[in-house]
This record gives structure tokens, C-alpha cells and sequence, in this order.
């Protein structure tokens, strides 16, 4: 019986050919890093050009507080950002967070945090995306990185699964996912999605949550620590190359984020809660 392929519509697969041929003579370069977490004098390059990434953790378990802290070193010139977070990007490049879900007051209090920790926004937008429909949230997050293409280089989506109407839906969740590949590799930037977890498990939530964190560079889920949960654990879940150590954030009586102790000082039985 003869097998008929499908038709291939709009591709030159002669050039296809010739610009995807992964070639070993050609020179190639590690994509550069955007975002490096610090550990004394050790660098975990997180965040590269061309990638993207993903944060989970569950319901208030401080993803966005973690993702202050991030955005400000993208906003600090490369300076360091509680000793810990290292941008490295150029300074008309542009990080651009979407929000899904707080309120407008919440936004303000969010983006006044990342003034406060890296003394300006002259390179960061955010956008509040909570009144409109799924549908509408992902044509807008399009629309807005087409206009900004030629500066932008980091674009942090706080709620992924607000993209799509039904979170365990296949076709939903090979369309984004397939964008976030497509995007990133085409702009060479970067690209960071904030994921519920499944309550009570550390899967991410449905069908686009699965899809999402086999193809991210990074995953890190950010949780309430067990024993005190005025603090969280920042953890690396999955990474290429060495993973960093997790490590601990709060939020003072000034409202402003910190980072309170790696679990490097963990005691010798390597239990999972870091000692107080």
C-alpha cells in the first residue's frame, strides 16, 4: 500500500534545508545568559537568550515576590540585586511582565517593590491583563512583543494557564508551547512563565503545565517553607548544568522582599527544612 505524506503548505524545504542542517563545521556560541543567581563566588546562569523558563509553586507561595526580586535585576544595570541576582543585558533592552490575575493596586504595590530595589524603571513595562479573556490576554501578549521586538529581550508571563480556556487542553497547550519555542528562538530573547502547582503535589497544573516544564530550560519552584510560613523556598527543580542551592525569601515589615539563608547551611542528616 502506498503511504502518502501530508501536504506541507508554505515551506521551502530546500531552504529549510540549507538553514537547519545542523552543520559541526560551522561555528556555533553558547547563547549568552540574562539572569544568574549568586552563591558566594559561584555563578547559576538561570535565564539565557533564546529560551525560556519556567516558575511553579503553589497558591501565595511567593512566585511573585520571587519575580520582584528578578525583575529588578533586570532594571539595575547588571548591578546586583540583594547580592544574589545578576542581569546581563544591555541598557535600551527592554523586560516586559504581564499579569494575569492581581489587582490593580496590587500591580502598583509590585512595580513600586521593583523601584524601590533597583532606583528606576527606565526599562521595564507591566502590564495588568486581569479584565480580559484568555483568548484576548495571549493576542494581546503577541501584539505587544511585535511592537517592542527590536528592544525587548525578557518577557515574565504571571499566570500561563490565563492563556488558555481549559488548562488539560491538548490543542491549547501545544499552541502555546509551541509559541514560547517559536518566539524565543526567532527574537533570541527570553521568556519566563509563572505556573500553579496541582494543591497538595509539586506537578504544575493540567495538560499545559506538564508541556510546559519538559521543554523549559529551568524550572523553580518557589513554596512556603514548612516549618514558618512567613518564609518560602526558592529551589531548583530542574536546569542545564549545575543546579544552585535553594534558598529563602521574605517580605519585611517594609514590604520589601529579602532573602534570608541559603540551605547551605543545612544540618549533616540533609534534612529538607533549612535550620532557623
Amino acid at each position: 500500500m502506498e503511504i502518502k505524506l501530508p501536504e506541507v503548505k508554505d515551506l521551502d524545504i530546500d531552504k529549510i534545508l540549507v538553514d537547519y542542517t545542523v552543520d559541526i563545521k560551522k561555528p556555533f556560541k553558547y547563547p549568552p545568559q540574562l539572569l544568574s543567581i549568586i552563591e558566594g563566588e559561584k555563578k547559576f546562569h538561570i535565564m539565557h537568550r533564546g529560551s525560556f523558563s519556567a516558575i511553579k509553586g503553589q497558591s501565595k507561595g511567593r512566585k511573585t515576590t520571587l519575580m520582584s526580586m528578578a525583575s529588578a535585576a533586570f532594571c539595575n544595570q547588571n548591578n546586583p540585586v540583594l547580592m544574589t541576582f545578576q542581569a546581563n543585558i544591555y541598557q535600551d533592552e527592554l523586560c516586559i511582565y504581564f499579569d494575569t490575575e492581581q489587582a490593580d493596586y496590587e500591580c502598583h504595590r509590585f512595580v513600586n517593590i521593583i523601584h524601590k530595589l533597583a532606583g528606576n524603571l527606565d526599562n521595564f513595562i507591566m502590564l495588568r491583563l486581569r479584565p480580559f479573556s484568555p483568548e484576548e490576554r495571549f493576542e494581546i501578549i503577541q501584539k505587544v512583543i511585535e511592537k517592542y521586538k527590536d528592544r525587548i529581550v525578557i518577557v515574565i508571563i504571571d499566570g500561563v494557564l490565563d492563556l488558555v480556556s481549559e488548562m488539560n487542553s491538548e490543542r491549547e497547550s501545544t499552541e502555546i508551547t509551541t509559541w514560547l519555542l517559536k518566539v524565543t528562538e526567532l527574537l533570541n530573547i527570553h521568556i519566563t512563565v509563572i505556573i500553579h502547582e496541582n494543591w497538595g503535589t509539586e506537578k504544575a497544573s493540567g495538560h499545559i503545565g506538564s508541556s510546559i516544564l519538559r521543554r523549559a530550560e529551568t524550572v523553580i519552584s518557589v513554596n512556603l517553607h514548612k516549618k514558618d510560613k512567613n518564609f518560602s523556598v526558592v529551589k531548583c527543580d530542574r536546569m542545564r548544568g549545575k543546579w544552585f542551592e535553594s534558598f529563602i525569601i521574605g517580605i519585611n515589615h517594609e514590604d520589601m522582599p529579602f532573602i534570608l539563608v541559603t540551605e547551605q547551611t543545612k544540618t549533616k542528616n540533609k534534612s529538607e527544612d533549612p535550620p532557623f
